[in-house]
């Protein structure tokens, strides 16, 4: 065996070790199936030691204070010419701090200065600071856009579900955007979840498949 090879090895006990020590100290649960190369898996591990390790004594700080407390300027401060410049200065400040912004729909430039000034800054999060670790943000998970959460479950809909696409526990059907929760037979009394799960299962097993003749996810035609 080469010298390469040994390293390779050894490596790949040490990081055996490392997931053992991370599941006793902190309760980690790590997939018995992995292709990471050992080199990089050893960068993985340790960087999830140094979150846990700062977990447990982190304090809750705004994001603003996260930042490092930078300078900007009120919506009203600013003319509507100045606005997306200001924006762009924030989320380079952003993308250098570890925070990330996203948004699923478009949202207007001055309504992303709004909200990241008035609203994100204000957020409190873990004091937590790892090299190469993001804290991500949606716009949505404040603002949310119900058009387009209605589009997107009548698509995975017909993506997923009718599709007979397996649960991740392989047990069924996948039903992430189904209601399971919400049925009454008749009489007005609730029907449990797994029965509706399992009729909903059966409906789909009497099928070989589905075809979709025609719907448009725009207008629920």
């Amino acid at each position: 065996m080469s010298k390469k090879e040994d390293e390779y090895y050894d490596k790949k006990i040490d990081n055996g070790l490392k997931k053992k020590e991370l599941e006793e100290k902190y309760g980690a649960h790590f997939s018995e199936f992995n292709e990471l190369p050992p080199e990089m898996e050893s960068q993985w591990l340790n960087s999830i030691e140094a979150f846990e390790e700062q977990f447990d004594n982190a304090k809750r700080i705004t994001v603003w204070e996260y930042m490092d407390k930078p300078d900007y300027k009120t919506i009203v401060e600013l003319k509507p010419y100045e606005i997306s410049k200001e924006l762009e200065r924030l989320f380079e400040l952003m993308d250098e701090k570890g925070i990330s912004l996203s948004t699923l729909c478009d949202v207007e430039d001055a309504e992303l200065y709004r909200f990241i000034t008035e609203e994100l800054f204000q957020e409190e999060m873990d004091d937590i600071r790892i090299p190469g670790m993001m804290s991500c943000f949606t716009y949505e998970e404040f603002h949310p856009n119900a058009k387009w959460d209605i589009e997107q479950a009548i698509d995975y809909f017909f993506r997923m579900t009718m599709s007979k696409m397996e649960n991740i526990g392989g047990d069924g059907y996948d039903m992430l955007y189904v209601d399971t929760e919400n049925h009454r037979d008749s009489a007005g009394n609730k029907i449990e979840k797994q029965k509706v799960v399992d009729c909903i299962n059966n409906f789909l097993d009497s099928f070989d498949k589905f075809e979709v003749v025609s719907y448009n996810e725009k207008t629920l035609e």
